[in-house]
């Protein structure tokens, strides 16, 4: 789902979503891992992204993204979480601010993992970030 100005407000609205049954039905060499979740790839994902434009120049805007369950390892043993090596579920809330440069380039300064929440990837995800972004639109700010 992606909406341009929500129902004539100032609001920007993206939405994704993943259900996903990725099962290994045959393996020659291992038929133990036949009925398997095929690893790294979580059953569920959601993406929710939205922008208030507060002027021309100025946004502000909030993201959650989440990630169910998932393995790394084809026989799906690797079940503890929060440690190295584990593949956790995790949801992620972002937020930033935006001026956007009236020839398209845009200065942000954002939060991600807000509620600094611990989650691993086979190795930690990074907690609560705090970044700065510019960016050029080249042909538009550089090449005139």
């Amino acid at each position: 789902f992606d909406q341009r100005r929500l129902f004539d407000s100032f609001v920007d609205m993206q939405i994704s979503a993943t259900f996903l049954d990725s099962r290994i039905v045959e393996h020659a060499v291992k038929p133990i891992w036949i009925g398997k979740q095929f690893p790294q790839m979580p059953k569920f994902r959601l993406t929710m992204f939205g922008i208030y434009n507060v002027s021309s120049s100025w946004q502000v805007s909030v993201a959650l993204r989440h990630s169910g369950n998932q393995f790394g390892s084809l026989n799906n043993g690797d079940v503890i979480n929060n440690v190295f090596g584990s593949m956790d579920p995790f949801n992620f809330l972002e937020a930033n601010v935006s001026y956007l440069l009236p020839t398209g380039g845009r200065f942000t300064f954002g939060v991600s993992n807000m509620a600094n929440d611990i989650a691993f990837v086979h190795h930690p995800w990074p907690q609560r970030t705090f970044f700065t972004e510019f960016a050029l639109d080249i042909f538009a700010d550089v090449i005139q």
